[in-house]
């Protein structure tokens, strides 16, 4: 395991290509409990929260260190034989992809772009849908220690936090608590 996350960071030192960020994450589940109190409601509602995050962002620009021309940008990466691609414009000023790539976060919309482990990206930059550069980096996603959150009551005058099957106060409960930190 020493070899292997030595020989990513001597890489990603090396060549910069990846993510702003770096190519190195930790994922890590959070959980809790939130009460929320509503205003004017008699009725207090009790919810369990949990979540995976991944430290330090989810979401995070593909840079690229060679200059190109470039307009899009593809990456792909296969998790467990199966291929996940996203593509986004490229600024060729800057050498970063013009809006952020989801890496973890898992909807019925969205898919995330790594896994655990060692993942190897695939990157294809294009130009008039032609190729112009392509290659390979490497992003590491180790797993992290489960981290609980205090108890905490959260006072609201949202109408839609005070049903029974309202909108969840999770995300806001999480903010709050500093993502259990």
């Amino acid at each position: 395991m020493y070899l292997l996350l030595l020989s990513v960071l001597s890489s990603s030192l090396v060549h910069a290509t990846g993510f702003t960020t770096g190519n190195q994450f930790e994922s890590s589940h959070i959980y809790g409990s939130v009460t929320v109190v509503c205003a004017g409601n008699p009725r207090s509602r009790f919810e369990h929260c949990d979540a995976n995050i991944l430290d330090p962002v989810e979401f995070d620009y593909f840079q690229y260190d060679g200059g190109s021309e470039a307009t899009k940008v593809k990456l792909t990466n296969k998790i467990n034989g199966k291929a996940y691609t996203s593509t986004k414009k490229f600024n060729s000023e800057t050498g970063k992809s013009k809006s952020r790539f989801n890496l973890w976060v898992s909807t019925v919309l969205q898919t995330p772009l790594l896994g655990y482990g060692l993942n190897k990206i695939s990157y294809e930059l294009t130009k008039n849908k032609k190729t112009v550069e392509s290659g390979e980096f490497e992003v590491l996603v180790n797993r992290g220690q489960a981290r609980r959150c205090r108890p905490r009551t959260i006072y609201s005058s949202l109408p839609s936090n005070c049903e029974i099957g309202g909108a969840s106060v999770c995300p806001q409960y999480f903010r709050d608590e500093n993502y259990c930190q």
